[in-house]
């Protein structure tokens, strides 16, 4: 966002014109300097602080014209209001929003898509009630079950590859898929896979081993096993496409295992998958759209791709926030489970969908830490671990292709103590500990390999789909997972392990469900709650004008309305200050002192002072009017950007402070007019220069995290203070055009230096000397 917090004026104001002097514009007992009979009628006071040319006793004009000063003031502000409505408009138009696949500076970050997502599964899933009755029944005996359902799969799969040895062309062929075949760690990674074939029989049957040590998922291929309508039908499965998944499998293992290890290489893993972030979601717009899938499963596929970081070391090294990065990784894992368990959900996939929830629910309850390097360590557990690698096993079946279970086999993976691992070859031991890192980094780039192998297959007219799991299967297998998975019962209330929490921590801002703000988004309620502070501070504001100034303005001797001017002069630039940089409503008091100069009428002097001089000099009514609105659109800008900004919805950045400091020092130069009229022109005008030239270097820098509608908002704010200070300016230009070239002539004051002195005048100041100045008729 942006901060705009000036003078009522971008030109503070210089000395008073010799013929009004700040008492004599405003006090209704001060008469107005004598003019010629013929140039202006007399002048004569009224109740409202206004002097306004002398009618006759009893004339019913002088109620008409208040009637008329009253609709005046009214309509201005719904102008100004409708002006700052259109320039709003003109930023939505200059900042469209993002399209995914497509280039935009302006894309939404990981925090603004899983705030989506959040709006998007927690009101469903906090509908629902999840039946965990039976969760944990049969967990201990399938865990000393000495059945070995495991063997006849793998001598089936060892079969279908024909043999489990590697082809260094497939492994190059997989990289390319991922699009990491030509980064040089990646190749020293990969080792003598990428250059020699390999037999990896040992990874495999370390694999099979930590299958049976997994309860949950060992039980399912027992069950598949006796009952055949359990298991996923094979579609279209060629050799081709098994022997592709086993690749994968190797691949990932050696990519899992050295960025669970090494920083350097997250590193640069994830500036590479920065780069190639369009081209995937081009890929994903693309097959979705091939393969039938309605947006549910292409927002979730984008949100899913763009929420995955592989270097979540990152926010705690940019931070120095370590507690606070480690609580972000959680989040992660929270949402990343949630989003699949929605799209279970959606299907009625009952018993995972609890499954997912109660997974969820959990990790609130494991709490991850950084060691002396920096590292995350997430010690989530054996239990936890293997329910979620038979539920995500389920979850991808629905997508039919089997290579996307190849991800949750890998040693990196589904091995979960320390005890699961193969002392003999090459694959690394497995680290419990640091599971969520290689989960991170292997499906991140399973995900690529699958999107980009996808649209490869569409493009050659192959058919997708080589496995389809029927909703029975799924069910069934959510329910053994349910029966034999060691994770606690969620309860639905209180404190940490509950649903209650869970959807808490997940979607803060919680509404009740009877309330008429009940289905409004959080960043939406929080807009609403700013533009309600921001309609009390334009009430207080421009309502202590009628309230305040007039009255005071009546009571103010000459020399005492000087002092008064000087000193909310004086004081403006601290309060505001004080507004913006306090972040908080108690700052807004500062505000509406500081910005409305404690209710000196200044907005409502120029529309009245506009109003008198139009039948008189056009010119000078439409300079007083413009000057008017241009003031109206200040202070209402400002004020929403202070107001956003105490509520968080625009942060405090550096394009924002770097935009504020300027126009506070302009602000603050106006004591230098008291000894140099000309040094003040020349400072105000510098300033204003740098001013603008801030803003407009940093309008595409002005970003809430609120996501891109709210980015565009702040501009929109900023481009409306732009608007302000040109009206000032054509004002000011109007005024030395009118003094030069205009029928009306000035009698004591040069028509340049009037024009000047009261262009750079803050509000009714310069509109009641404007006015009170003597002219020859027209």
């Amino acid at each position: 966002m942006f901060c705009h917090v000036i003078s009522c004026h971008a030109w503070p104001c210089h000395a008073w014109p010799c013929h009004a002097r700040p008492g004599q514009a405003i006090s209704a007992t001060r008469e107005m300097p004598a003019m010629p009979q013929k140039a202006w009628p007399a002048m004569a006071p009224v109740t409202d602080g206004h002097e306004v040319p002398a009618m006759p006793a009893g004339s019913p004009k002088k109620s008409s014209r208040k009637a008329r000063g009253a609709a005046c003031i009214h309509n201005s502000f719904g102008l100004a209001l409708g002006v700052m409505a259109a320039v709003f408009g003109v930023a939505f138009v200059l900042w469209p929003a993002c399209v995914d696949g497509l280039p935009c500076k302006q894309r939404e970050t990981i925090e603004q898509r899983l705030r989506d997502i959040a709006l998007d599964i927690v009101p469903p899933l906090k509908k629902r009630t999840p039946t965990f009755i039976r969760m944990g029944e049969l967990a201990f005996l399938q865990r000393n079950s000495s059945d070995d359902c495991v063997a006849p799969l793998m001598r089936w799969l060892e079969s279908a590859v024909g043999g489990f040895v590697s082809s260094p062309a497939k492994v190059r062929q997989v990289t390319q898929y991922i699009g990491v075949d030509q980064l040089s760690v990646v190749r020293a990674a990969l080792g003598d896979l990428w250059t020699e074939a390999q037999n990896f029989s040992l990874m495999a049957h370390q694999s099979a081993a930590c299958v049976r040590n997994n309860a949950p998922l060992r039980s399912y291929i027992c069950a598949a096993l006796g009952d055949p309508s359990l298991r996923p039908k094979l579609l279209n499965t060629s050799p081709e496409d098994l022997s592709m998944a086993a690749h994968l499998y190797l691949v990932l293992e050696r990519l899992g295992s050295a960025a669970r290890d090494r920083s350097d290489f997250r590193a640069t893993l994830g500036q590479h998958f920065e780069r190639v972030s369009d081209d995937i979601v081009a890929t994903i717009l693309a097959i979705t759209k091939a393969q039938g899938w309605g947006k549910e499963i292409l927002k979730f596929r984008v949100g899913k791709w763009y929420s995955i970081p592989i270097r979540p070391e990152l926010p705690i090294s940019m931070r120095a926030a370590p507690l606070r990065g480690a609580g972000h990784v959680q989040y992660l894992l929270q949402m990343n489970i949630l989003e699949a368990t929605f799209i279970d959900h959606d299907l009625g996939i009952q018993d995972n969908t609890d499954l997912g929830i109660a997974l969820s629910v959990d990790v609130a309850t494991q709490t991850p830490f950084v060691d002396s390097s920096s590292r995350i360590v997430f010690p989530l557990g054996k239990d936890w671990i293997d329910a979620y690698i038979a539920w995500n096993m389920n979850y991808v079946s629905l997508f039919g292709e089997l290579a996307v279970f190849a991800k949750l086999l890998i040693p990196s993976i589904i091995c979960t103590s320390v005890s699961d691992t193969t002392v003999e070859g090459n694959w690394s031991r497995p680290v419990p500990e640091m599971w969520v890192i290689a989960r991170e980094v292997t499906l991140k780039a399973a995900l690529a390999f699958m999107y980009n192998w996808e649209a490869a297959k569409i493009a050659s007219g192959v058919h997708t789909d080589n496995m389809v799991m029927s909703p029975h299967a799924r069910e069934e297998w959510g329910r053994i997972s349910m029966l034999h998975s060691s994770l606690p019962h969620p309860p639905d209330c209180c404190g940490k392990g509950s649903l209650n929490m869970l959807y808490d921590q997940v979607l803060p801002y919680g509404a009740s469900e009877h309330s008429p703000t009940s289905e409004m988004p959080s960043e939406w309620f929080l807009f609403y709650c700013t533009m309600v502070m921001w309609v009390m501070v334009l009430f207080t504001g421009f309502g202590s004008e009628f309230v305040v100034g007039v009255p005071l303005s009546k009571h103010l001797s000459e020399g005492s309305s000087e002092i008064f001017w000087t000193t909310t002069e004086l004081l403006f630039p601290i309060c505001l200050t004080v507004a913006l940089f306090s972040q908080s409503v108690f700052g807004l008091p500062f505000l509406c002192v500081g910005l409305w100069k404690c209710g000196y009428p200044e907005t409502r002097g120029y529309f009245l002072s506009a109003m008198d001089w139009l039948s008189l000099d056009r010119a000078r009514a439409v300079s007083l009017y413009l000057a008017g609105l241009g003031l109206a659109l200040h202070h209402a800008s400002t004020s929403l950007t202070i107001c956003a900004t105490c509520r968080g919805l625009f942060p405090l950045s550096r394009p924002l402070v770097s935009a504020c400091v300027v126009p506070v020092l302009q602000h603050s130069a106006y004591l230098v007019k008291y000894n140099s009229k000309v040094a003040h022109r020349v400072v105000v005008v510098l300033l204003e220069v740098v001013f603008e030239w801030e803003v407009l270097g940093n309008l595409a820098s002005f970003e809430s995290e609120y996501g891109l509608w709210f980015s565009r908002f702040g501009r929109g704010c900023a481009l409306t203070m732009l608007v302000a200070h040109w009206l000032y300016v054509l004002s000011a230009a109007l005024d030395i055009v009118v003094g030069l070239y205009g029928s009306a002539k000035r009698a004591d004051v040069g028509a340049v230096d009037l024009a000047l002195s009261t262009a750079s005048m803050d509000g009714s100041s310069r509109s009641f000397a404007v006015a009170n100045v003597p002219r020859e008729s027209p």
